[in-house]
């Protein structure tokens, strides 16, 4: 998933985006830390949960995201990391 974030802002751009992960399985550190260093780097927003999160919890943490994202969120996400127009994306998300 790093990757291809990495992949997609090099082809298309900033894309102002709010991520929200649940991870677990045998490489979930190592997994997490490449996810948290990429979105680091591109600036963008983030909530990462274990396996010792329910499922429940992700989905109403997710749910709230999207409501940010969506009432000013996307635009805040768009000026901090340079987006060129943080709409074009909204059909797309």
């Amino acid at each position: 998933m790093a990757n291809a974030l990495r992949e997609h802002f090099s082809e298309h751009g900033s894309t102002p985006l709010h991520l929200v992960l649940g991870r677990g399985g045998p490489n979930l550190v190592r997994g997490m830390s490449a996810l948290r260093d990429t979105c680091d780097s591109l600036g963008l927003p983030y909530r990462l949960f274990g396996f010792d999160s329910d499922i429940s919890e992700v989905i109403q943490y997710a749910r709230r995201a999207d409501t940010w994202m969506q009432s000013g969120g996307r635009a805040q996400v768009a000026a901090r990391i340079g987006a060129r127009d943080a709409q074009s994306h909204t059909a797309s998300a």
